[in-house]
C-alpha cells in the first residue's frame, strides 16, 4: 500500500463475500445431494457451479473497481461499477481510526481498518479496507498523523515499544480483572433472578422430602440454566475484554481489547466529547469502578466498545485518568477525592421525585387490580400473592427516587459540566462546555412550585445525537450560571 497512489482492498475480501453466502451454498448442496437421479444431480452440480462463478466475477469486479486514496486533506473513495460514485471524506472529520481482526483474518495475516467519521446522519460515510497487517497499522498511523495536521511523508518513525511503555498506560486486563469485573458489573436482573432460584432450591428440599419431588427437579432445572448462562456470560466477557489496555500516545489514546475479534482503536484526544466514570451496584459497595470515553462513532457496531478500563478502586482510578486524559480532569480538582465531588441535587428535588413515584405507584396498583379483576373471578385467592408483588414494585419505585436524589448532583466547573446521575447503579459524566450540542431545560408546574429546572444535556456520540446526560435537578440559580457558561464557551471557540 502506497499513500500516495490509489490503493485496493486486500484480495481477500472478495472470498470473504463469497463465504458469507454460506447458507446458500449449504442448502442447495443439500438439496442437490438429496436428489436420487444422478442427471438431476449433475445439472445441480452445474447450477451450483454457475451461481459461484456469477458471485466471483461480482466480487472480483466490485473489488478490481473500487479503489482508495489518501492525500493530506481527505480520503477518496471511488467505485467505478456500472454506477460510478466518488466519496470524499475530510480528514478534519475522522474521530478515530480502529484495526480490527477477527480469526480468519488473524489466519490469513490481514487486518480491517475502520475509519470513524463525525457523521450523523448516515453511516454510509465510515469506511472500512482491508488490508495486510503491515499495511494496515501503516495507513492507520499515517491517518492520526494526518490529524494531528502534519503531511504525509515517507519513512516516518513509529513509536518504538521501549517508547511506548514509558507512557501512560492502564495495564493489561489480567484474567483476574476480567473476573472480578463481570463479578462488579453484574446487573441488579441477574441479582434478582439468582436470589429467587435460591428461594426456590431452598423450598425444593421440603417438596422432595414431602414426596412432591417434580416442583425440586425444576428448580434444580432451572438453576442449572441460569448458572450454565452466567458461565456462557463469563467466558464472552472473558474473550470480550482479554487484555484490555489503554495508552496515552500524544495527542490520541490507543485501546485495544478481544481474543477471537480483536480491535484497535487509536482515538485522537480532541474528538472525545465525554469521560464516563462508571459505578455499577455491587462496585459501589467494594468501592470499585470503571471509565469509558464518548466518542463519535466508536460503539456503532456491537460488540464495539469504549471502555478505558475494567472495575478498579476507584481512587485508583482518578489518579489513572489523572494520567490518562488530564484534558478531562477540571482545574478545580485538586486531589483525588475531589474528582468524585459535586454538589449534591437540591433537597426540593427529592420532593418532587417522591410525587413522581407515588403517581407511578397509584398507577401500577390500578392497574394490577384491573388486571386480577379480568383474569380471576375470585380476587382474594389471587389478591394475596400478587398483593405482595405490587407492594414490593412500589416499595422499589419509592426507593429509586429517594436513592436518585440522594446520589445525583453536578458540579459546574469553569470548563467542564459534571452531572453524577444514579439510584442503585451511579454514573459520573463529565463534559467540556463546548462539547455540549444542546441544553434543554425543562419546567413542570411541581418544578415551578419548587423552584427547580430539569436539565437535559446532549451530544454527538455514535450514528445519531444521543443523550448522554440526563434528569438531574437544578435550582433557577445554577440553571442561569450553566447557561451563561455554555454561552461563554462558544463565544471563547
Amino acid at each position: 500500500m502506497n499513500t500516495n497512489n490509489k490503493f485496493r482492498n486486500h484480495f481477500f475480501i472478495v472470498i470473504e463475500q463469497m463465504i458469507s453466502m454460506w447458507i446458500l451454498w449449504l442448502y442447495l448442496g443439500v438439496t442437490i445431494f438429496s436428489k436420487d437421479d444422478l442427471s438431476e444431480k449433475k445439472y445441480g452440480i452445474l447450477i451450483v457451479a454457475g451461481i459461484l462463478l456469477i458471485v466471483f466475477i461480482f466480487s472480483f469486479l466490485r473489488w478490481k473497481k473500487t479503489t482508495y486514496e489518501i492525500t493530506n486533506d481527505a480520503i477518496v473513495v471511488e467505485r467505478n461499477t456500472l454506477t460510478k460514485v466518488k466519496t470524499t471524506i475530510s480528514i478534519s472529520n475522522i474521530t478515530a481510526v480502529n484495526i480490527n481482526r477477527n480469526v480468519s483474518e488473524a489466519i490469513l495475516g490481514t487486518r480491517r481498518v475502520k475509519i470513524d467519521t463525525n457523521s450523523s446522519a448516515s453511516l454510509n460515510a465510515e469506511v472500512e479496507i482491508v488490508l495486510k497487517k503491515d499495511d494496515a497499522e501503516r495507513l492507520q498511523s499515517t491517518l492520526m498523523r494526518l490529524i494531528d495536521g502534519e503531511v504525509i511523508r515517507e519513512n516516518t518513525e513509529e513509536v518504538t515499544a521501549d517508547e511506548k511503555e514509558k507512557l501512560k498506560t492502564i495495564k493489561k486486563a489480567s484474567l483476574d480483572d476480567i473476573f472480578f469485573h463481570c463479578i462488579f458489573t453484574m446487573k441488579i436482573v441477574e441479582i434478582v433472578v439468582a436470589s429467587v432460584i435460591a428461594g426456590f432450591m431452598l423450598l425444593s428440599e421440603s417438596e422432595i422430602d414431602e414426596g412432591e419431588s417434580a416442583g425440586g427437579i425444576m428448580s434444580v432445572i432451572s438453576f442449572a440454566i441460569f448458572v450454565v448462562g452466567i458461565i456462557i456470560s463469563f467466558m464472552k466477557s472473558f474473550f470480550a475484554f482479554y487484555k484490555l489496555e489503554s495508552v496515552r500516545c500524544a495527542n490520541e489514546i490507543n485501546i485495544s481489547y478481544g481474543f477471537f475479534d480483536k480491535k484497535e482503536f487509536r482515538v485522537p484526544v480532541s474528538k472525545i466529547v465525554s469521560l464516563k466514570v462508571k459505578q455499577p451496584l455491587i462496585g459501589r459497595i467494594f468501592k470499585k469502578a470503571y471509565a469509558e470515553i464518548v466518542c463519535v462513532g466508536m460503539g456503532n457496531e456491537e460488540n464495539e466498545m469504549s471502555l478505558l478500563s475494567l472495575c478498579m478502586d476507584k481512587k485508583m482510578l482518578a489518579m489513572k485518568l489523572h494520567k490518562l486524559l488530564p484534558e478531562f480532569i477540571p482545574e478545580e480538582v485538586a486531589n483525588v477525592d475531589e474528582f468524585y465531588c459535586v454538589k449534591k441535587e437540591p433537597k426540593k428535588g427529592l420532593t418532587v421525585r417522591v410525587c413522581k413515584s407515588i403517581f407511578y405507584m397509584l398507577s401500577l396498583i390500578i392497574g394490577g387490580l384491573i388486571g386480577i379483576a379480568i383474569t380471576n373471578d375470585n380476587i382474594s385467592e389471587i389478591f394475596g400473592v400478587f398483593g405482595v408483588v405490587l407492594l414490593t414494585l412500589c416499595l422499589l419505585i419509592l426507593l429509586y427516587g429517594v436513592f436518585k436524589n440522594l446520589y445525583s448532583g453536578y458540579s459546574l466547573d469553569k470548563k467542564f459540566f459534571r452531572i453524577v446521575n444514579g439510584a442503585f447503579n451511579k454514573e459520573m459524566s463529565i463534559v467540556p462546555y463546548k462539547k455540549i450540542e444542546y441544553m434543554q431545560i425543562k419546567k413542570t408546574p411541581v418544578h415551578k412550585i419548587y423552584g427547580l429546572s430539569n436539565v437535559l444535556l446532549s451530544t454527538k456520540s455514535g450514528a445519531l445525537a444521543d443523550i448522554i446526560i440526563s434528569s438531574c435537578y437544578m435550582t433557577n440559580e445554577d440553571i442561569v450560571l450553566a447557561k451563561e457558561k455554555y454561552h461563554s464557551s462558544y463565544k471563547r471557540a
